[in-house]
């Protein structure tokens, strides 16, 4: 295992030109992953239908502000959050695709979960070629980013992952590596500490998948990671994938998780950074 070194850095205008046109064209669909509950924010509820108390709007507010009506979105909920998350958005007159998994797993299975839903075949018939991923307490996430899906058509990918530099060698976040010339995330938690030492780029679970990679893994089997609880992660996929490249972004553009009570002013600051 070494340390990634290939990769690309986001700003590039051909590519963002190329994305503009994919999606306006429907070529692009977006995955929200929003199978959690707000419990470690003090919230019951799902987590997307929390309410940041400055800004008065809610995670999926947010996501659902940056979409233009008409593209492809679908939001994968889980058991406990899936009656809840399909209320508060018909309520609020947001109507994507919604598919639910029956206990939160991790999100390994999401694109299983879509390829069997029917969706899959539903989209790929309307033309649509490529499915980005966005987490739904990740409040910078583009769900349909120009660049990087540019990026993704012009590189051939099979998947792409959007990711940061690691802002030191302790943060909790994955890291993305080579392992015998392929392109790998290894989770925080399962690095040694010279690993965590030598990664530098930063996986935040930002992806874009084509079409054809997605059918191709529908039926694999992941890997479980115990943490706290057993998960699958999708990151795991990357081991099926036989093209991968990784767009680099800087941190304060896309990434300000909101996981604690703690990080709700700096989430608050950086949304309005970014307006």
């Amino acid at each position: 295992m070494k340390p990634l070194m290939k990769f690309e850095n986001s700003g590039n205008k051909e590519d963002i030109t190329l994305g503009t046109k994919l999606i306006a064209e429907g070529k692009v669909g977006t995955l929200i992953l929003a199978g959690g509950i707000g419990s470690r924010l003090g919230f019951d509820g799902p987590k997307g239908t929390f309410l940041l108390p400055t800004l008065k709007k809610s995670l999926f507010q947010i996501h659902f502000e940056k979409i233009k009506p008409g593209l492809p979105v679908v939001v994968m909920t889980s058991g406990p959050n899936h009656e809840k998350t399909v209320e508060y958005l018909h309520h609020h007159n947001f109507y994507p695709e919604v598919i639910t998994q029956k206990a939160p797993t991790g999100n390994g299975e999401a694109l299983s979960l879509f390829y069997h839903s029917g969706l899959w075949k539903k989209w790929k018939e309307k033309g649509v070629e490529q499915l980005t991923t966005i987490l739904v307490d990740n409040p910078l996430a583009d769900p349909f980013d120009p660049n990087l899906c540019g990026f993704h058509k012009r590189k051939n990918d099979e998947v792409t992952l959007k990711c940061i530099p690691k802002l030191d060698p302790e943060e909790k976040v994955g890291a993305v590596v080579e392992i015998n010339h392929r392109i790998k995330v290894i989770e925080y938690s399962e690095l040694s500490s010279s690993q965590k030492i030598d990664c530098t780029v930063a996986n935040i679970s930002l992806f874009s998948f084509s079409f054809e990679f997605i059918e191709k893994i529908a039926n694999v089997e992941l890997p479980w990671h115990s943490s706290k609880k057993q998960e699958k992660y999708i990151f795991d996929l990357l081991d099926y994938a036989e093209k991968t490249s990784v767009l680099l972004y800087p941190r304060n553009e896309v990434f300000c998780p909101l996981k604690s009570p703690e990080d709700i002013a700096k989430v608050e600051q950086a949304l309005m950074n970014d307006e």
